[in-house]
């Protein structure tokens, strides 16, 4: 899950990147299509995607790292 800010209380607001459909300002703040739902958060789309990225990245080197650790713990 990815840490974003709500839109007018401040507060922290978790979504998970692969619901996330879109991102565009409305109104000077950024709306997320998350599935079914909309979200407003002060985060820039820029912010979002960059973040969305990271979360990715950070699956990718995890899922890496397991399967290395799978391996050795499977040879002699």
């Amino acid at each position: 899950m990815i840490r974003l800010t709500k839109s007018g209380n401040g507060e922290p607001v978790y979504v998970s990147p692969d619901l996330i459909v879109s991102a565009e300002i409305v109104d000077e703040v950024t709306m997320l299509n998350v599935r079914s739902d909309r979200i407003f958060v002060t985060e820039s789309p820029e912010e979002v995607a960059r973040k969305v990225l990271e979360w990715r990245l950070a699956m990718e080197r995890y899922r890496v790292s397991y399967a290395l650790a799978m391996q050795t713990e499977d040879s002699p």
